[in-house]
Order: structure tokens, then sequence, then C-alpha cells
């Protein structure tokens, strides 16, 4: 799987030891997608503006992946989201649509401001029709325990509200890049 979550703590535990602890030094990076035609200089510019991104996150110490910076530790939970979504869908054979569903979601709510800036809502029909698929999908696998059991804790992990789906959205669009027949295979 893409960065695993050793790389991630290695990387994070190595800085430290060489900076003998020094929280005043960070660590950023940055990340980008692509295939194979795409060209070596762009990808490079890709990967270089996902770091400026990381780097602009207030505090640094970030990685900048899928158009947004995360903290190391936020990352961390979404690559755990990530894994469990690809585990779901691949192993288990789970419901694919479970990616569009949650990608849809963050989708939902998110506005667009007249400065271009990017706003939560904090209420709206995501909230019902979430719950509702969700629900209808727990219920559909209501037979395979270990599916069921997976789809609870995508709903649990959203939170009551959705407050977590931004987060669960970009784990799914990892998962879609990761689970496509070209490049994951």
């Amino acid at each position: 799987h893409i960065v695993p979550k050793k790389i991630v703590k290695r990387i994070i535990d190595d800085f430290n030891a060489y900076t003998g602890g020094n929280r005043s030094l960070h660590i950023s990076g940055g990340m980008a997608f692509i295939h194979g035609k795409y060209p070596v200089y762009q990808a490079a510019e890709d990967a270089a503006q996902a770091l400026e991104m990381a780097k602009g996150l207030s505090g640094k110490d970030a990685f900048g992946f899928l158009g947004k910076a995360w903290k190391w530790s936020d990352f961390a939970r979404l690559r755990d989201q990530y894994a469990l979504l690809v585990k779901l869908v691949e192993e288990k054979n789970g419901p694919k649509s479970i990616i569009q569903v949650l990608q849809r979601l963050a989708q939902m709510t998110e506005k667009r401001t007249s400065k271009g800036k990017i706003e939560k809502i904090l209420w709206g029909p995501f909230q019902w029709l979430g719950a509702y698929q969700l629900a209808r999908m727990i219920d559909q696998y209501r037979k395979q325990e270990s599916i069921k059991q997976s789809l609870e804790t995508i709903r649990e992990d959203v939170g009551p509200f959705f407050e977590n789906i931004h987060s669960w959205g970009v784990a799914a669009r990892w998962a879609q890049l990761f689970t496509r027949k070209e490049y994951g295979k």
C-alpha cells in the first residue's frame, strides 16, 4: 500500500532522533499521484506544490496529500481509514460503493465562498442521506459479520453529525486510486 504506516512513523521517529527531540524543528513532505505517461517535470512541480501546502499549514510539521495539508498525526489516522477501506473492498469483497458514498458525502459538506475558501457546512442533507445510505449498506450485509463490522466502524468513526466525513472522503479517494486495476495490481 502507498505510504505505509511504518514508513511514516519511521520518518518521524528518525527525524526526532536526528534532531535530539528538538520540537522547534519540523519535517514536512508532499506527495502527488501520477501515471506512467505523466511528464516528470510536472510530477516534480505537483509534489513541490504538495510540500508547499504542508509547509503553509500552521505549525508546519505536516504532509501535503490529495489537495490538503495533514498534520502527521492526522495523516496517520487518514492512512488507517484508507487501509480499512481497501481491506473492506479488496480482501473482504465488501461494497465498492462505500468509496463513492463517502466521497460524495464529503463533497456535499463543502461549499465555496466568494473568497474561494472552502468552509464546512454544519448541517445539511448529507447527514440524513449519509445516515440512510450507511444504515442501508450495513443492513444489506447483516449476515456477513466481518463486512458488517467494518461498515459499522466506518459509520461510528464518521460521527453522529458527520464531523469526520472530510477525512473519510479523502481516504475513499485514496482507496479508489489504489484499487484501480491499472495502479493497485
